[in-house]
């Protein structure tokens, strides 16, 4: 695969497409007919069968079920997306958080774990 990147220990299902400027770490896993374009994968993480991954940077220890569609975004360390989950253009995926499968996160989302200060009118 021209302008492919992967470093030792990746397991490429025979049937993934990779399109150019895609880096995948090692320990990395890509499933059957799973799609990655333009994207950098880190180490540790399992892209589901028929997921397309398009313009986006993963962090390491990420899982994404089958069948998602991430494009144009941040997916932070140790995240989780069940199966059919669609993550829109330009969005940040915190460290640890995991999403239920069926799920549509809408353009610019900024989803994380971190409590976030509250505004009561005081």
């Amino acid at each position: 695969h021209p302008g492919v990147y992967k470093e030792a220990g990746v397991s490429l299902a025979q049937s993934c497409a990779l399109g150019e400027d895609a880096l995948i770490g090692s320990k990395s896993v890509v499933g059957e007919r799973a799609s990655i374009k333009n994207s950098v994968i880190g180490r540790g993480c399992t892209i589901g069968a028929g997921s397309v991954i398009e313009g986006c940077f993963i962090f390491a220890n990420v899982t994404i079920g089958p069948n998602c569609t991430v494009t144009d975004s941040v997916i932070c360390e140790d995240v989780q997306l069940g199966s059919d989950v669609t993550v829109k253009s330009n969005c940040i995926l915190g460290g640890g958080v995991v999403v239920s499968s069926g799920v549509v996160i809408e353009e610019k989302a900024r989803v994380t774990l971190a409590k976030r200060p509250r505004d009561d009118g005081d």
